[in-house]
């Protein structure tokens, strides 16, 4: 499968026209030793989220100042190498970054790890809508390194939806579109990160 027509991007974002501009705020996210129990104090496990990284504490714990904070979900990364050199690695639900706050990142998941997207797209049927009150479900589909195509629509998948005007038109947490008056709208797609 060929990549013309899809959106690449480090970043995994997918705009309709409109580019979401990052947000000038930091995070702290932290994850419990609790919330952490497939890693123990035998292990050396790095995590990450946006870019930044860091080893957990030994009970477990883990500790990530100063994150970047920017619109969409993300979760976190931890990769475990065992007292016998076996790698595990796992991941932590989708959660919003909090501006200037504390993020928990809590269900830590180890096992097999879904890598993101290499490139989104984003259809929808009609892009014209005639009455208050129709409705247009948006699909993302995402190209993973394998070759295969996947469907990120909804927010269980980590992505996010945004309308430029929601007194034209509203977009649901799963990627409805609800006509609410006459006008030009943008919606824009955010596939979480990580």
């Amino acid at each position: 499968m060929g990549t013309k027509g899809w959106t690449k991007s480090r970043s995994c974002v997918l705009s309709i026209l409109l580019a979401i501009a990052g947000l000038a705020a930091n995070a702290h996210a932290q994850a419990a030793p609790a919330n952490a129990s497939k890693a123990n104090s035998n292990d050396k496990c790095v995590s990450s989220v946006q870019n930044r990284n860091t080893r957990s504490l030994p009970n477990g714990a883990i500790s990530i100042p100063n994150i970047p904070v920017d619109q969409g979900f993300y979760r976190l990364r931890i990769e475990c190498a065992d007292q016998d050199a076996t790698k595990r690695h796992g991941v932590s639900d989708f959660v919003t970054l909090v501006p200037n706050g504390i993020t928990i990142f809590r269900n830590l998941h180890f096992g097999q790890v879904e890598a993101p997207p290499d490139a989104i797209q984003m259809f929808a049927a009609n892009t014209v809508l005639t009455t208050v009150g129709q409705t247009e479900p948006l699909s993302i589909v995402g190209l993973l390194a394998d070759g295969s195509a996947d469907d990120f629509t909804t927010a269980g998948k980590g992505t996010s939806y945004n309308s430029s005007n929601n007194a034209v038109a509203t977009v649901s947490a799963n990627g409805v579109v609800t006509a609410v008056s006459r006008g030009k709208v943008f919606i824009t797609a955010l596939l979480g990160i990580g």
